[in-house]
Formats: C-alpha cells, structure tokens, sequence
C-alpha cells in the first residue's frame, strides 16, 4: 500500500517510529520502571513489524524493483516519468515491465491507432500512484484488444519487454479482458501497448495482467500426410518434447471441400504452454492458406482442442507440417489497480514452463477425453452458429452426417426416434436453411418427422418429444409454436419460404413481412428477416426496416438483418456501404463481414471494395482480402494493394491470394517484389 507521502506502509511505520525513539524515548524516564519496559516492548514490536513488511517476497514473487538514486525522475521524450520500476527479471537479459495504466477515450477507434491518438484523461503507476505527466506515447509495437462503446470502460496498459530473442511470441491476457497472440520479427524493446476493455460502473478496481513469452529456437518441423500419417522421424529437445507428443494432430472431415484436422495446443488456468506454427503444401510445393479455429466446447479440463483447414480446390492438400516450442516464460502482475489514487499492492509472479508443468494433469492423461476423440465441440453453443444446410432429396441420415462434419458437433439419433420412424434410412430431405442459425435450421429439418432435440453431454440428440422430457430436458421450441407465433401474418406462407421453396413473392407478402420486423416479438422479427433473405429480389421495400434492425441489443437479430440486407443489395450493390460503414461498430459485421461480401457479384464487388481499402483499418483490410479469398481473379488491383500494405500478415495472406490471379507482368513483379522484401521463396 502506498500514501501520499510515499513509501508503503513497512516504510511508514519505521520511519515514524525512528524518529519518535530519537525524540521522545527520554520523556519515558518519568513513568515507573515496568511501565517504560512495557512502552520500549511496544515500540520495539512496531519496528520489527515494519521491518519484516519490507522483508522480500519468497521465490516465487518478484517485488517491484525501485529506484532510490538521486535521478529518479528521469526525461523520456522530452517528458518527466516516474522511474520506479515493476519489473519481472527473467534472465540476465530478459525482463518485462509493467510501466503504467491509464484510461484513454477514443473518438474513434482504429486498429493501428497509438495511445497519443487518444484524450487520456490520467496516467498511474500499477499500483495506484498518479503520474503528474504521461509518459511519451511510444513509437514501438501496440497489441490491442477488442473495444467496444456504451457502458464499458476501457483501461490501456503500457508494457515494455527487453531482452527477447529474435524471433519471439508474445501471448497476453487480462483478469477481466481477451488476450492477444503476436508473432515478432524483431526484437521487442520498444514498449508493447495492450489494452482493456472493463464492463459497466460497477466493475472490479483491479485486475491481474499475464504475459507469457516464446523466445527460443522452433523444435524440428514433423510432416504429415494428407490423413495426418507422419512422414518424416523427428527427435525433439528432451526438455519439451512431450509438447509434440500431446498435440495430436489428427484429420476430421469438412462439410466445406476442405482438409481438416485438429490438434491440442497445451494450455494451463493461465494461458498456453505450447506455441504452434501449421503449415499446409500443395503437391507442386506451394504453401496454402490455413485457417486456425478454436470452436466451443467443455473446458474442464487443460485439452483445449483447435482446429485447422485447407481449401481443397483448385489443388488438394498434398501434405501438412507444423513445429512447437515452449512459452518457456510466464509473468503474472497481480491486483493491478484500474484506478488513479487507489492504492494496491501489486505483487509479481515469473514462472517458467517447468513449474507451470509441476501441477498440470495432463502428462498422466495423454490421451484425449473421449468427448474429444473425433475433435467435436459442444453441440450447446454451436446451435447459434450459422449454417449453411442446401440439400435436394438426400437422405435423412446423410443431412445429420453433413451438420455433424460441418459444425464438428456429435448428433446421435435415439432410439425412441429410430422407433417412432423406422424409416429413417429411406426418408429424403429437401431444405434450404442457408444462412439461418443452427437452430433454426434443426427446427425446420425435424418439422415434418414431428421429432425435436435436446443436448446432452454436449451431443445434439435428435429424440421424440416425449424422451426429451423424459430424459430431464426442457422441450425446445418447434416449429408448429412458432407458426403459432406467426399467426398474426396469415397470408405468408412461412413454412414454404424458410424452408427455401419459395422464392418468389408478391408486393403484398413482401408488406406483411415489412410489418412483422416491426413486431415487438424477437422471434417473429427473426422469422422475418430470415423469410425476406429468401425472397431477397422481391424485398428492396424493406431495405429502411432491417436497417432498423440492425440497431437492435439482440445480436442474432442483427445477424438476420445483416444478411437480408447483403441478399437483397446483391444485384446493385446498394447495401455494401451500409455494412463497410456497420464494421468499426458491430461485432456481427466483423465477424460475418468476409461471408457478406460474398452475397456480391465478384466483380462489381471486387472494384467497388478498392475504394474503401486504402482508408480502412487493418482489420477492416483484411477482412475485405478474406471477402473475395476463392474468388481473387476478378480483384487483382486489390491484391495487389494488399501485397503492398504496411501490415505483414495483411502483405502475407495477399501473397497466397496472388497465386490465384491471371500472370501478367503486373502480378509476377508485385510477388518478385514481395518475395525479395520478405526473404519468401517463389515455388
């Protein structure tokens, strides 16, 4: 704890103490001899407590390092800074530092913005103490987290980390916040910038900061045949090679043409122990494009299973590498004070991957949980996923086989179903659903069979109604209660609009579905847009009320809306400035923001995105490269763009979108270029 008056409470008391000995110990010669005895124990007590308050922390706690010279104010850009220091020492050369907090505001937000770019209202030390001046913005690195508006407030933690190898990655996390992954190229001196964003006024007045650090040499890359078979022996470092033996790279099947496989990269209570690199070639040797997914599922326990996927066209994945190596440091700065003027005490905790390792149960469990065995995910959280359910007369069992590859969900039939319907082998299926949640999709496929579900143990079990309720489990919605519900608009023909058999409406339908997104009912307005999705070239007329939906808190709402407007704005490209400008604000575009551009013609679309690449933020960037991945031909000046952009994840995944488009003397000097900038070899 600190005061004012500096120095913490140890300090307090003896320097107090001290002095009051020195200058009134004499007065005591006039109490009786017991009575002084009495008062010298006293006193004595009170200093060897404030002696043992500054006795240091036991081995596993760093005390924040403090500088007592005469220059403890030093200049740093020109400002004055507070040079007490909370520093983790973590080897002779490798030390991070938490500097200090603030509280920034933002007019608004970009992904490459710098903490000089906000209005900080006040900067603190860790542990609560004012800083009179900022410290200079710095001109290093920044790792941000997301940050959002409305109620909740955002905290700016300035972290500078000294001494890592070259390369590095950094991993990152709050009590309170999201964690970030940085792969460097360079070293990492100048100050790392992580931020936090904390909910509502009532939110906790400190916070726990973790860094956790990768800075050794890769362990040797292990190849896989496309079926996950190994290739090559390797021998990794006997100090970590158990990381290799527990990350279980195995194939699943993709509803997608893609190649997949999931894998299980070792993480502990705070953060990962392993840091992966999955690298996927074709059979001329190219590299392709690989997407890292962390689904939902149970985390009872530290299995933590991610998947990776390989588009299969134009050329099938020919074989798969990936390498490991340790997060072999990890610093924890706890009771952060997320306000100026509040005194904590802020403690400091390094560990290293061996005693992270001492208490982790998974080197006497090597293998996967069963639940995990064929890499599913909890059916629970994934009901809210979209889907993308298009059949035409396939069987009932092969639509349950698809939404099991292509949500890596387990789903088992019951036997009360299998006898209610014996058979279900031989009964078809035609449904378009494309774009409704997983939810919505189930409900409508289960309608005619007069069947309904329930999850349990994170499988989605297809049941009758009456097992559901035997089984202990709330009865789901069905669609016969949600006609219910829509019976207010009896003229629309829902059931067939959902369901993808109509398509084509007249001004009248289009009118009540207008007015049935104005319903107070979230149910009915979802119906709604889901149906106008459908019929997306009759629906301009309802352009102005799903932008009015769009404002809703519900953000499966917006969801609906999002893509009904993209549907229907695909022919004249009318809604794309709606959703580009929705971006900076709503989580649903930044993530659905890729899929969206793909509502559009490719090449109305690809020329109408240049316009908004060079302003956009990186985020925004990239997700408009993601837009028109598979479909790159018709957007060459906008690859092209990206292979010259200033972020290199951005110029890198522009690089795989090169191989797609036509040669021309154009392409060809813009990846020579990109190859000789980088070091990349042209294969």
């Amino acid at each position: 704890m600190r005061s004012a008056t500096g120095g913490n409470l140890g300090e307090r008391i003896h320097s107090l103490m001290s002095g009051f000995l020195q200058r009134k110990l004499t007065s005591f010669g006039r109490f009786p001899g017991p009575v002084h005895v009495i008062v010298r124990m006293i006193v004595g007590g009170l200093i060897l407590f404030a002696m043992s308050a500054n006795s240091p922390l036991n081995a596993q706690q760093t005390q924040p390092q403090k500088n007592d010279d005469a220059d403890a104010l030093k200049k740093d850009g020109g400002r004055q800074i507070d040079s007490k220091r909370f520093v983790a020492q973590l080897t002779p050369k490798l030390s991070v530092e938490l500097i200090a907090v603030t509280m920034p505001e933002f007019t608004e937000e970009t992904d490459d913005s710098k903490p000089g770019d906000a209005a900080h209202h006040q900067w603190w030390q860790p542990d609560g103490t004012p800083l009179e001046v900022a410290p200079a913005a710095p001109a290093g690195k920044k790792i941000s987290l997301r940050a959002t508006r409305g109620s909740e407030l955002i905290r700016e933690f300035l972290i500078r980390i000294e001494g890592l190898d070259h390369p590095h990655s950094l991993w990152g996390a709050t009590g309170r916040g999201g964690g970030f992954v940085d792969e460097g190229k360079d070293s990492a001196k100048e100050p790392v910038v992580l931020r936090l964003t904390e909910k509502g006024e009532t939110a906790a007045r400190t916070t726990d900061v973790v860094i956790a650090l990768a800075h050794e040499a890769w362990g040797p890359i292990q190849k896989l045949s496309p079926d996950a078979r190994p290739i090559n022996a390797i021998e990794p470092p006997e100090s970590y090679g158990f990381l290799y033996e527990e990350f279980q790279l195995r194939r699943f099947k993709d509803g997608y043409r893609r190649t997949g496989f999931w894998f299980n990269p070792l993480a502990d209570s705070c953060g990962p122990i392993m840091d992966f690199r999955i690298e996927g070639f074709d059979q001329d040797g190219d590299s392709l494009a690989c997407n890292i997914h962390s689904p939902r599922y149970p985390s009872t326990t530290n299995y933590y299973p991610f998947t990776a996927t390989f588009q299969d066209q134009p050329k099938p994945v020919a074989r798969v590498e990936y390498k490991l190596r340790p997060f072999r440091h990890k610093v924890t700065f706890k009771n952060v004070s997320l306000v100026s003027s509040r005194d904590t005490t802020v403690k400091i905790e390094a560990a290293t991957l061996e005693e992270n390792m001492r208490a982790w149960p998974g080197k006497s469990a090597p293998h996967m949980p069963d639940e995990f065995d064929q890499g599913f995910t909890d059916a629970r959280g994934a009901l809210n996923d979209m889907t993308m359910l298009q059949v035409t007369n396939m069987p009932f069992r092969d639509v349950l086989d698809y939404l099991e590859d292509l949500h890596h969900i387990k789903i088992e039939l019951s036997e009360g179903a299998k006898e209610f319907h014996q058979d279900l082998d031989t009964k078809v299926v035609t449904l378009n659903s494309k774009h409704q949640s997983l939810k919505d999709a189930v409900i409508l496929l289960l309608h005619p069979f007069k069947l309904s579900y329930l999850v349990e143990d994170g499988k989605l079990v297809i049941a009758t109604p009456l097992e559901v309720r035997q089984r202990g489990a709330e009865l789901p919605l069905n669609f016969n209660q949600i006609l219910v519900q829509l019976s207010d608009y009896p003229t629309v023909k829902w059931e067939g609009i959902l369901r993808g058999e109509i398509n084509d409406v007249d001004a009248k339908t289009i009118s009540k579905l207008e007015a049935a997104i104005l319903d107070e009912d979230p149910i009915i307005q979802r119906q709604a847009a889901n149906a106008l999705y459908a019929v997306a070239k009759s629906a301009k007329s309802a352009i102005p009320h799903l932008k009015k939906l769009t404002t809703s808190n519900d953000w499966q709402l917006r969801r609906a809306a999002y893509w009904a407007l993209a549907a229907i704005g695909s022919d004249d490209l009318s809604t794309l400035p709606m959703l580009i400008e929705a971006y900076p604000k709503d989580e649903v575009v930044q993530h659905d923001l890729a899929g969206l551009i793909r509502e559009f013609p490719e090449r109305e679309v690809a020329v109408e995105l240049e316009k908004y690449y060079p302003t956009g933020s990186p985020s925004l960037r990239i997700a408009l490269l993601q837009g028109i991945h598979g479909r790159a031909k018709s957007a060459e000046k906008l690859v092209l763009l990206g292979l010259s952009d200033a972020e290199e994840r951005i110029r890198q995944f522009s690089f795989h979108l090169a191989k797609e488009l036509e040669k021309s003397d154009t392409v060809e000097e813009a990846i020579r270029n990109y190859s000789k900038s980088e070091g990349v070899p042209i294969k």
